[in-house]
């Protein structure tokens, strides 16, 4: 079975929630987030090992190698 590839979009109290449950959950990667905030966004990505964190939304929504989007 394929992996879904998700891409959560925030980096805060909800998103904490998302991942929590993400964790349970076999057969998906997160594989990149979103945050406004730079910082935020790199400490999200190390505490919930993404591999890629980005500021740039229209960038991540314009990937065609994500098959689910988180809106936290």
């Amino acid at each position: 079975m394929k992996r879904v590839s998700v891409a959560m979009i925030g980096s805060g109290f909800v998103a904490e929630f998302y991942m929590q449950g993400l964790a349970n959950v076999n057969g998906h990667e997160v594989v990149a987030n979103y945050s406004r905030s730079a910082g935020r966004g790199k400490g999200f990505a190390k505490k919930w090992r993404v591999p890629e964190t980005t500021s740039d939304l229209d960038g991540l929504i314009g990937r065609d190698d994500i098959d689910l989007y988180v809106i936290a």
